[in-house]
């Protein structure tokens, strides 16, 4: 048997097993405490999280690349992308580059390792996430992300679909389909860049680890 965190996983091994279990990984439960309120409501500008490993998977360059066509228009964001970083690596230094002229333009900054506390407080002091990866196998920083009340703008694979299934506001698109991105991006700017209010009660009522143990049993 094989015990599987995402239907995107069950549906891979669903010929190779004789059973397979659905068990999505459950939320720490400091991510589900409910977000603190804070003065983000009164920032001019939006303030957007990418968080993940600096990899080709994680798309973090390709991002970069589309968010400098977003302030080049006029739109006014600051992205924080927190994740370790490999300069030594062409993808790593190729990011670290745009990055640095991205750090000069005033709309960019990098942070390469943060604990849980200092994940939420960024989480809680944000207004959405951003994750467009080619692969996910589950998405955990998507779910946490949601508990903390962000928007959530993310790429229509893997695990990301389990979690965000019947959650109202969240925006997939396709895995390729940077210019959807961008746009979805502009509508929500425009709108006045809300957070997504009532996904934490959602979370917890989902992926609490005594929800999972319940539904498992």
């Amino acid at each position: 048997a094989v015990i599987c965190i995402s239907s995107h996983i069950k549906n891979s091994v669903s010929g190779s097993s004789r059973k397979n279990y659905l068990v999505p990984n459950a939320l720490r439960q400091e991510f589900l405490s409910m977000p603190k309120v804070t003065a983000i409501t009164n920032y001019s500008r939006a303030h957007i999280l990418v968080i993940g490993t600096i990899t080709e998977n994680k798309r973090p360059l390709e991002l970069l690349d589309m968010l400098f066509s977003l302030h080049s228009s006029g739109f006014p964001f600051h992205v924080r992308f927190i994740g370790s970083l490999n300069e030594k690596d062409s993808y790593g230094a190729a990011f670290a580059a745009m990055l640095r002229m991205a750090a000069l333009s005033g709309f960019a900054d990098h942070v390469s390792h943060l604990d849980s506390q200092s994940i939420i407080h960024e989480m809680d002091n944000a207004h959405a996430l951003v994750h467009f990866p080619l692969e996910e196998a589950f998405g955990l920083v998507v779910a946490e992300a949601l508990a903390r009340e962000l928007r959530v703008f993310a790429s229509k694979v893997g695990g990301i679909q389990d979690i965000v299934n019947l959650v109202p506001g969240v925006e997939l698109y396709p895995p390729n389909d940077f210019q959807q991105l961008c746009e979805g991006l502009q509508r929500w700017m425009l709108a006045g860049h809300p957070k997504l209010v009532g996904a934490a009660k959602f979370m917890q009522s989902r992926y609490s680890p005594r929800s999972i143990a319940k539904d498992t049993v």
